[in-house]
């Protein structure tokens, strides 16, 4: 199946006309398989501004996530060494969001880190 980016807000599925709305990462989990597996390879591209962030998106599935805006303003203030400093920033926030959650690798997150308010 191959997705195509239908716009900054849904992406459609070309196969089966599915649109997924990117803002609500949950939806993610409606593409996994019964056993909790990810039957499709899933690209994160909006919305991730931290670390937390790009453990959520992991959590739900995401197989890869984009990161746009913080690293156009890390160069738009600091070139090259702004960009470094936006990427440290995010390790070290996706790092410290694993602790608090008791991982130690990258393979060990999973929904189940993940609880819903209300």
């Amino acid at each position: 199946m191959k997705l195509i980016d239908g716009g900054s807000q849904v992406v459609d599925d070309i196969t089966f006309g599915y649109k997924f709305n990117v803002y609500e990462l949950d939806r993610i989990l409606y593409l996994q398989d019964p056993k909790d597996q990810c039957i499709y390879d899933v690209f994160v591209d909006t919305g991730i501004r931290t670390g937390t962030d790009v453990l959520k998106a992991l959590a739900l599935g995401a197989r890869a996530i984009f990161i746009g805006r913080p690293i156009l303003y890390g160069l738009a203030r600091g070139g090259h060494h702004g960009v470094k400093r936006v990427l440290e920033i995010l390790k070290r926030e996706l790092t410290y969001d694993m602790a608090y959650c008791g991982l130690t690798s990258i393979d060990q997150i999973n929904k189940n880190i993940l609880y819903k308010h209300g």
